[in-house]
């Protein structure tokens, strides 16, 4: 099991986005059957993820990365019903609310995030979300990533792995103001497990067992 809480490093910040309001990304709860995309999709975040990858999202971070944003007011979770959420194709981000606001479930069956483009080297920022109840029988419970990744006030709990109870890291990490509580894995890696990858300097308040483990 593992409790850290990343505080305040200075390469990795919040970005803020104003658009019309017609221009949010997710704008429902619901989570999708894949099988029939897109037409139950509209608004999800599996949609706007979809989007993304085809850079068809109308509000970007200059200079052109898509940005993906929740509409306000919308609070609630997340549940997971088809698999981890893919990150590929290309850069984006994903700014969420608040991880008081929305949390995102693996439902205990499936990671949360699996950020990995054998093709390409890519770059990817969370913020502002929950991640509960990951779940993966290999590495990284809540998210699996190969590529540059920035968490930032982001909370994940009760995930679980054989490595990497809630992160495997084989990229670049780095994490700002998160919180890892009650995270387990098999083997290595209580909150993380960093395998051959760069993960910024972290400071917890509690460890119960190890909780990062670099190799």
């Amino acid at each position: 099991r593992d409790c850290l809480l990343s505080r305040g490093l200075g390469d990795v910040y919040k970005r803020q986005v104003s658009i019309a309001q017609n221009d949010y990304g997710v704008i429902s709860l619901e989570d999708f059957d894949s099988s029939s995309f897109p037409a139950s999709g509209e608004g999800t975040l599996r949609q706007a993820i979809f989007n993304a990858k085809a850079n068809l999202t109308i509000a970007e971070i200059p200079p052109s990365d898509p940005v993906i944003i929740f509409r306000p007011g919308l609070i609630g979770e997340i549940k997971l019903i088809t698999g981890a959420l893919v990150l590929d194709q290309s850069s984006f981000s994903i700014i969420g609310p608040g991880s008081e606001q929305i949390s995102i479930s693996g439902e205990d069956t499936s990671r949360i995030f699996f950020v990995s483009d054998p093709a390409q080297d890519l770059a990817y920022n969370i913020s502002g979300l929950t991640m509960t109840g990951g779940f993966s029988s290999t590495n990284g419970g809540a998210i699996f990533s190969d590529e540059s990744l920035i968490l930032s006030d982001c909370v994940l709990s009760a995930c679980a792995a054989n490595n990497g109870g809630a992160i495997t890291n084989e990229g670049i990490l780095a994490l700002q103001d998160c919180t890892l509580f009650n995270n387990t894995a098999t083997i290595y890696g209580g909150a993380i497990e960093n395998f051959s990858g760069t993960l910024s300097p972290v400071s917890y308040t509690h460890l119960t067992l190890p909780t990062i483990y670099s190799v």
